[in-house]
């Protein structure tokens, strides 16, 4: 699930599983927006996920201006404890 959060679609809420390819699409179908990454394996659609955690998820064609700015993830600590670490600052 992809929820545009600006009527420019300049900020998109990603949900797990979201595919850049996906992504591609709906900015420019409903935003006539370029992807911010043009990836060799776009075509598999890996996960925007998969694309912070492995520097876009393969070899980078084009990167053009968009960053990740916040997440929300969970990860375990050092005590073997999970966090659930949130950076959206979403009401």
């Amino acid at each position: 699930r992809m929820v545009p959060l600006d009527p420019e679609g300049r900020q998109v809420l990603c949900w797990a599983g979201a595919g850049i390819q996906d992504l591609a699409q709906l900015l420019s179908s409903r935003f006539g927006r370029d992807s911010h990454t043009v990836l060799g394996s776009s075509f598999l659609n890996p996960t925007v996920a998969a694309g912070i955690a492995l520097g876009s998820g393969g070899v980078q064609m084009r990167k053009g201006p968009t960053y990740t700015e916040r997440l929300l993830y969970a990860r375990v600590n050092e005590r073997g404890e999970v966090e659930v670490i949130d950076t959206l600052g979403l009401a």
